[in-house]
This record gives C-alpha cells, sequence and structure tokens, in this order.
C-alpha cells in the first residue's frame, strides 16, 4: 500500500510530492493528514447529498419543458444525469475509500469494491467534464458564428458526440482491463499521480491519456468562455446595449449555462493549477472539495437562476403540497363520514319509527271510532 500522501482523487500523471513515487508496503497513517482526510470525507458527502437533490430539480425542469431544444435537452440532460451518478455513487464511495487509504485501512477493503468506485469516479468525472467543455463550445458557436449553430445543435450530432466522448474516455479503462492492470498493482498504488513513473509504455500511455483529460476540459473551456465573452462585448458595443423584456426560455437557458461555465472555470482552475504545481496532500484536499463544489451549484444556478423554471418548479411543490393537504382532509373526513352517516342513518329510523307509531294509534283509533 501506498504512502497516504501519494493518494489522489484522478488517475494522472502530473502532480503530488517527489515521495510520492517511492511505493512501500508498510503505511503509516499521519493523524494531521487522517484528520483533513476526515473532513474532506464528510464535505464532499455533504456535496454530494446537495447535489443530487439539485441535479434531479434540474432533470425534472429541463425535461418538463417543451419550449427547448431537443438537442439541447440531450446535451444538458447528459450532462446533469452524469452529474447525478457522480452525487449519487462515485463521489461518496471514492471519498470514503480515500479517508480509508489516509488511515492506512483502504487493505481490509475488498479490491472489486474499491476498483469499482475507482472505475466509475475516474470515468463518470471526466465524461461530466468534456460534456461541460462541449457546452462552453456551442455556447461560443452560438455567439460568434450563429449561422453555423443550427448544423451542430442537432440530435444526430448531438448524439453522435455522447457516444464518441464516452468512448474516448471509456478506451484507457478498456487497455487496463485487458492488460489486467489491477490484477498487477494494488489499488491504492494506482491511486497515485505519479504511479506510470518507472512502468512500461502501455501503463505511460493509459495516463498519459487520464492527464490529457484532465487538463484539456479546463483550458479549452476557458478559452471558448473568454472568446464568447469577448464577442458578446463587442456585439453590444457595435449594436448597443438594448434590454429586451420578452426574452424567451432559450434566452434564460443560455444565460444559466454561461453562468455555469463560468462558475465552473472559477472552481476547476485552481484544482488543475493544483496538479500542475505538485502542492502537498492537505491543500490538494482542500482545492478538490472547492472543486467538487460544482456539483452542487451547477444545478441550483441552472433552476434558480432561469425565471421558467423556477416558477414552475414553485408551482409543482405548491400544488404538490396542496394535494397532500387536501387528501389529508379528505382522508380525515372519511373517518368521520361513517359515524356521521350512522348517526344519520339512526336519526332517520328513530324518525320513521316515531312516525309509524303515530300512524298506528291513528289508524287504530279512527278503526274503534
Amino acid at each position: 500500500m501506498a504512502v497516504p500522501s501519494a493518494v489522489n482523487d484522478s488517475l494522472l500523471f502530473m502532480g503530488g510530492n517527489e515521495s510520492d513515487s517511492i511505493l512501500i508496503s508498510n503505511c503509516t497513517a499521519d493523524p494531521y493528514v487522517s484528520g483533513w482526510g476526515y473532513r474532506y470525507f464528510v464535505a464532499n458527502f455533504t456535496i454530494a447529498a446537495v447535489g443530487a437533490v439539485g441535479n434531479i430539480a434540474s432533470l425534472w425542469s429541463l425535461f418538463r419543458c417543451r419550449k427547448t431544444n431537443i438537442a439541447a435537452k440531450i446535451q444538458l440532460g447528459t450532462f446533469f444525469g452524469v452529474q447525478l451518478i457522480v452525487c449519487l455513487l462515485t463521489l461518496p464511495g471514492f471519498s470514503y475509500v480515500k479517508k480509508l487509504a489516509l488511515l492506512c485501512q483502504a487493505g481490509d477493503l475488498p479490491m472489486g469494491l474499491k476498483l469499482l468506485f475507482l472505475f466509475t469516479h475516474t470515468l463518470f468525472l471526466p465524461i461530466e467534464r468534456i460534456n461541460f467543455t462541449a457546452m462552453a463550445i456551442m455556447r461560443l458557436i452560438a455567439v460568434r458564428w450563429p449561422h453555423h449553430y443550427k448544423k451542430f445543435a442537432q440530435v444526430k450530432v448531438v448524439v453522435a458526440l455522447e457516444i464518441f466522448i464516452f468512448l474516448y474516455v471509456l478506451s484507457p479503462w478498456l487497455v487496463s482491463f485487458a492488460i489486467e492492470l489491477h490484477n498487477m498493482y494494488p489499488i491504492e498504488d494506482q491511486m497515485t499521480v505519479t504511479f506510470s513513473l518507472g512502468k512500461g509504455p502501455t501503463i505511460r500511455n493509459i495516463y498519459l491519456v487520464h492527464g490529457i483529460n484532465h487538463l484539456f476540459p479546463t483550458f479549452a473551456s476557458l478559452l471558448a468562455y473568454s472568446l464568447m465573452m469577448y464577442t458578446m462585448i463587442r456585439q453590444k458595443q457595435t449594436m448597443g446595449i438594448r434590454n429586451d423584456k420578452n426574452t424567451t426560455t432559450m434566452d434564460h437557458v443560455a444565460y444559466t449555462i454561461r453562468l455555469v461555465i463560468l462558475v465552473n472555470l472559477l472552481l476547476d482552475v485552481p484544482h488543475t493549477l493544483a496538479h500542475l504545481m505538485r502542492v502537498s496532500q492537505v491543500p490538494s484536499l482542500i482545492i478538490h472539495s472547492i472543486f467538487y463544489m460544482h456539483l452542487a451549484l451547477d444545478p441550483f444556478i441552472f433552476v434558480g437562476m432561469n425565471a421558467h423554471y423556477r416558477k414552475a418548479l414553485f408551482a409543482s411543490f405548491r400544488s404538490c403540497f396542496s394535494w397532500e393537504r387536501s387528501h389529508n382532509v379528505q382522508w380525515h373526513q372519511g373517518l368521520h363520514e361513517p359515524a356521521q352517516r350512522m348517526s344519520f342513518l339512526n336519526a332517520s329510523n328513530s324518525s320513521q319509527t316515531r312516525s309509524g307509531g303515530t300512524e298506528l294509534t291513528n289508524d287504530s283509533g279512527i278503526s274503534n271510532a
């Protein structure tokens, strides 16, 4: 098992300390680092819980809206759907393995479970980040070359793009499973940032692809967002600032996507620089938890800053609560109705009995008369 300072949050070929390349069988837990590892786990678990609720709300709002372009629904639905998987499965599981590794207790976990969390985390998180980059590039095309945007905003193009992203991110794992890398080295060792040092060309190429998947989304998104904002500023200067109150649903979606891209960049750039600068273990834990906050912030920005989605969500909550109250009232009324019905029937029978007795007496009197 590797030393705790060698454990990192992704399969990368850069970052970490020089001592990370030394893989030893004995593990000694550092109480200071282990304490931060526990905070890291709690913070990530909280982020995952909040993010799961937000991503469910985003998917509900997205697919409920009929005015959103189908291609945009597929792209955004994939983005928030993958984020939901990360929140429900990969982030809590991977953080738990990381915490145990810092405590030198990860060896007690079954290899299959550790491999599952490592595989899913390094599969779905890059898919989410590359999808984020694709959205930034699509927004750039929509702003800078709007006449070309319709060629890309098609269902067949978006579906083909999503399939390509999935296969591309999966490709290094296919090679890893083909050579049975998980049987050659402990999972904890494969989580080290410098694991590929001194290994064969196949392992180095696998980690090279993982490193590219980690760095490319950050810098490509930053470039696309910068060009997009530059184009929008130039267009406003040329045509003048115009306040249009009759904004459409797609205008709100475009605005929220730009805001999501900005927030992701603000959280992702320090995370990427931390790997390039090879920061120490505790700052790395803090920076990674800050980076994971985008999983909770993205969906709440997407829904909260979109007037149409926000109103629809509030209306749905009100209707649910009003239905629940109405259901409870009907249920309580249903409990009292039998008693009220029995009381009414008893009163009716008593009245009929009295009335019948009077009629009998009168008949008797008449007969006697």
